[in-house]
């Protein structure tokens, strides 16, 4: 596999094209669906909050804690 990787990039390289780049590509796609993780996971808690008299589970502090990730994933995203 990385042979061929590598035999790709060469023959690349050496007929003139100029690689894509889809940085912001990626990024933009990252926040939208970072975005809507977010959403969900704040719909969540507030349905836990109203319907269940606020009572969590260990699923709900692991959503949590998944989020905290997503944020800070986002963040390192962003930079």
């Amino acid at each position: 596999m990385l042979i061929a990787l590598a035999t790709e990039k060469y023959s690349k390289d050496s007929c003139g094209v100029k690689p894509r780049d889809r940085t912001r590509k990626v990024a933009v796609i990252g926040l939208t669906f970072g975005a809507l993780a977010l959403i969900a996971y704040g719909l969540r808690i507030m349905s836990r909050i109203n319907g269940s008299g606020g009572s969590f589970g260990m699923d709900d502090y692991v959503m949590t804690l998944a989020m905290v990730c997503i944020i800070l994933l986002e963040y390192l995203n962003m930079n």
